[in-house]
């Protein structure tokens, strides 16, 4: 192969380091994070505290018995908070993208006509450059043509022979910008930006779906709540009539009829106070559940499941695995090792920036067309060279190991922190979680013990042994008791969101069971 071709080929092999895929996967850094996940994997309806479930897709809602699973995949798809923060990550991609740019295959290109004076020339150049981000490796190839006349003094340089002059070279950083360059850090800062905010994704999921949780129980506790309260107004309104008899026929004082109306109004009152909260938790509820285009769907009391799910007992012996779990799941800390990776990373630059620039350089010119010679110019020219720079104090490298060393210090003792308010919340959380269970056991035996004084009872207003006063106060004790197995249960399965959220799994949608 000739000079000339060798050349040429040597530009060609520039042109071709630009054309790896837009990804840039040869430059980012072997140890960068898997990217994040949007959907859940198979998993994570498994916790060892609360056992296992099988998690159902049920997807969107589209009317009848409401699910939570159909809350969770509205939050998924279509809840604002949610899809602002997978823009701000589409932003890291962006920026991740955008630093790919310098490896950009450059053309420089430039031209010079001496149209008029004593001297007739034209010249023209074009050089194709090529970052390559393999030790800062950079490679050139161009052309260059000058034709006309030339001062031999002074443009002796511009001319060429008639068919131009190809030329190639590399320049290589042998200290100071080899192992990390400016380039490189920002693609590798933007690589781990990119995963920084794909952790802030998972947090917020995680969180939303928490309050999703809390929101869609609350409405279900509402419409239990509702059903008890009818209930107690149904006895009211079905004793009613006997009770106005009984005193039409002097067998009750006409107080007892007052006091018996009295009673109705109450109970009347209170349940449009429950329809009330009925009505707001499921305006809160809709800000989680929404249509396809968004719009928040307000469930009606029709679409209310028949009960709470039953609550497993949790399995304290558990508790280590879920610990490891949360230690390896939780965003908060992933995002912690990637703080700390990219503050590794600005320390390493920071290092490199205290070693002297030396650069070597490389460059080979041919001049082509031998049949009319130039007389300034003769065969293949190699040049070679060193460039060398230092400043003697350093003051800005050396600040910039010092700052960056603090930095990435401070990090660890924040991450340290974090593992430790992690342990501190799965076991917190879990503590909530045992004793909603153990009250929503003890709420269940209050209940029934109170449904059999209430039933004696009224066996004995019957019989004429009791009256309408005592036998409202059994039925009222057991409402309240009912109530109490309701919000007994609303906090298990919020204290069971929070479990979750805290050990760092996501899609609380399935029921486990122990």
């Amino acid at each position: 192969m000739s000079r000339p071709g060798a050349l040429v080929l040597a530009a060609l092999c520039a042109l071709g380091c630009a054309s790896v895929d837009d990804e840039g996967t040869w430059l980012l850094p072997e140890h960068e994070p898997p990217g994040v996940q949007t959907q859940d994997p198979v998993e994570e309806a498994t916790l060892a505290v609360l056992g296992s479930g099988t998690l159902v897709r049920l997807g969107r809602w589209k009317g009848g018995v409401l699910n939570l699973d159909h809350v969770l995949t509205s939050v998924h798809e279509t809840y604002p908070l949610l899809s602002a923060v997978r823009q701000e990550l589409m932003i890291a991609e962006a920026e991740q993208f955008k630093a790919l740019g310098a490896f950009d295959l450059r053309l420089k290109a430039n031209g010079l006509w001496g149209a008029t004076g004593f001297y007739e020339n034209h010249s023209a150049q074009a050089v194709l450059e090529q970052q390559t981000g393999v030790y800062g490796l950079k490679v050139f190839g161009g052309y260059r043509l000058g034709t006309g006349n030339f001062d031999p003094t002074f443009d002796g340089k511009r001319v060429t022979n008639h068919g131009g002059e190809f030329s190639a070279g590399v320049s290589l950083p042998l200290l100071q910008d080899g192992a990390i360059d400016d380039a490189r850090r920002d693609l590798w800062g933007s690589a781990y930006e990119r995963q920084i905010a794909g952790n802030t994704f998972a947090m917020r999921r995680l969180r939303f779906e928490q309050e999703a949780a809390v929101a869609y129980w609350r409405w279900v506790a509402a419409g239990r709540r509702l059903e008890v309260v009818k209930g107690l107004l149904g006895l009211a309104d079905a004793r009613q009539e006997g009770t106005l008899a009984r005193v039409r026929r002097g067998a009750l004082p006409p107080i007892e009829g007052v006091d018996h109306r009295r009673l109705v109004v109450k109970r009347q009152s209170l349940v449009i106070k429950v329809r009330r909260e009925v009505e707001k938790t499921a305006i809160a509820l809709s800000l989680f559940l929404r249509d396809a285009r968004g719009v928040p769907s307000r469930p009606q009391p029709a679409s209310l499941p028949g009960d709470f799910p039953l609550p497993p007992a949790p399995n304290l012996e558990g508790l280590a695995t879920d610990l490891l779990r949360a230690l390896e799941l939780r965003p908060d800390l992933q995002q912690y090792a990637r703080l700390r990776e990219r503050a590794e990373l600005d320390l390493r630059y920071a290092n490199n920036r205290l070693l002297p620039q030396l650069d070597v350089f490389v460059a080979g010119s041919q001049d082509r067309d031998r049949r009319r010679p130039s007389v300034t110019k003769g065969e293949f020219e190699l040049t070679a060279g060193l460039e060398f720079s230092f400043p003697f104090q350093n003051r800005k490298a050396r600040g910039q190991v010092a700052a960056a060393r603090a930095k990435l210090d401070a990090l660890l003792d924040k991450e340290r922190f974090v593992r430790d308010k992690v342990e501190a919340e799965v076991r917190d959380s879990l503590s909530a979680l045992q004793a909603a269970y153990e009250q929503a056991s003890q709420a269940r035996q209050v209940a029934d013990l109170s449904a059999q004084v209430a039933e004696a009872e009224r066996r004995r207003f019957e019989l004429g042994a009791s009256d309408v006063f005592r036998l409202n106060l059994r039925e009222e004790a057991v409402a309240e008791a009912r109530l109490g197995v309701i919000d007994a249960l609303l906090h298990y399965w919020s204290a069971a969101a929070t479990y979750r959220a805290a050990v760092g799994v996501a899609r609380a949608g399935a029921v486990p069971t122990s």
